[in-house]
């Protein structure tokens, strides 16, 4: 999250933080609401995510009524499928690590991307027609990289707001968590160093 803080800061948004959506009983009033990525699964039913996926069901009703709009990047896109058709969220087979190569659908054309990436739980597409959404974006690794549900509910598997410079560290900080869900430390580092040309910085704009 502190990067994504950091991106909007410097777009000239006041950015207030809500830790696990469980800082306040209320939900704030605000015109924007962002989800962070996360270690939580949203089938969890202990700790934080059962009150947060509530709160989020405010937010997302108050988009459906144009007061706001509702971002989620990897854990919270997770959550948006999941707050809008229960069941939508599976472990994956295995983790997508370091920088992938997505196809983006536009309003006009298909678009190849790369993106950082790190998740290993997956959105199912079903889920995401079922409540009214689209699909934006996929890969072979992931049926859902990105998805929409009406103007002002997004997702994204992936996180645009990191740099290859976050996406190494991040790495070396999770090589057993890497390991353990089926990935290569060694696949992932070769991803970014393979891929960074063609990584654009404009992607979280």
């Amino acid at each position: 999250g502190v990067r994504l803080e950091e991106h909007l800061r410097e777009r000239g948004l006041n950015v207030v933080r809500r830790t696990n959506l469980t800082t306040d009983s209320e939900v704030p009033d605000a015109d924007h609401h962002i989800l962070t990525g996360g270690a939580t699964s949203t089938t969890s039913t202990s700790g934080w995510m059962v009150a947060a996926l509530g709160r989020l069901q405010t937010m997302l009703t108050r988009a459906g009524e144009g007061r706001c709009t509702v971002t989620g990047v990897c854990l919270g896109a997770q959550m948006i499928a999941e707050a809008s058709c229960p069941g939508s969220v599976r472990r994956g087979s295995s983790i997508e690590v370091g920088f992938a190569e997505i196809l983006w659908s536009g309003p006009t054309a298909e678009q190849s991307i790369v993106v950082p990436a790190f998740h290993y739980e997956e959105i199912m597409p079903a889920c995401i027609r079922t409540a009214g959404g689209t699909v934006r974006a996929s890969n072979q690794h992931s049926s859902v990289q990105a998805f929409d549900i009406g103007p002002r509910v997004r997702g994204v598997q992936f996180h645009p707001e990191l740099t290859p410079t976050d996406v190494q560290q991040l790495i070396a900080a999770h090589r057993d968590t890497i390991r353990a869900h089926g990935g290569s430390v060694a696949d992932a580092e070769d991803s970014v160093t393979r891929l960074e040309a063609l990584w654009s910085r404009q992607l979280f704009d």
